[in-house]
C-alpha cells in the first residue's frame, strides 16, 4: 500500500470518503448506520448526481494505484447501480442507504490492492 498515490488520492483519504457516503451517522437506537450518500440522495435526482459524482472520485483513486480495468469495471457498475436506484422515490432511498456503494468500491481496492494477482503490473 506504501507504493500508491499518496495525498488526495491516499488510501486513508479514499476510506475517508467512503465513510462520510456511507456511513458518518448512526440511526438512534439501531445499529445501522447511513452517510451523506443517503442524505443527500433524498433531494430528487440532483442530490443521487451529486453523490454519484463524490463516488467517482474512489474510482479515480482506485484507478491511480493501479486497479484492473476489471475492478474498475466493476466500481462503476455499484456507483451506477447507486444513482440509478437512488433515483426512484422512497423505494430507491431505501435501496441506496442500504447498498452502500462506496464501501464496497473501497473493498474492492482494498482487496486488489492486497492481492498482485488481481492488480495490473
Amino acid at each position: 500500500m506504501a507504493n500508491g498515490p499518496s495525498g488526495i488520492y491516499s488510501i486513508e483519504n479514499l476510506r475517508r470518503l467512503a465513510d462520510l457516503l456511507d456511513n458518518r451517522f448512526r440511526v438512534p437506537y439501531t445499529r445501522y448506520r447511513v452517510g451523506w450518500d443517503s442524505i443527500i440522495g433524498l433531494i430528487p435526482v440532483a442530490g443521487d448526481v451529486l453523490t454519484g459524482l463524490a463516488s467517482l472520485f474512489i474510482l479515480i483513486g482506485a484507478y491511480r494505484h493501479g486497479v484492473s480495468r476489471r475492478i474498475l469495471a466493476r466500481m462503476l457498475v455499484n456507483v451506477l447501480v447507486d444513482v440509478v436506484a437512488g433515483s426512484v422515490p422512497i423505494l430507491g432511498d431505501i435501496l441506496d442507504a442500504s447498498f452502500k456503494a462506496n464501501a464496497r468500491n473501497m473493498r474492492l481496492l482494498l482487496d486488489a490492492i492486497e492481492s498482485p494477482e488481481i492488480k495490473v503490473t
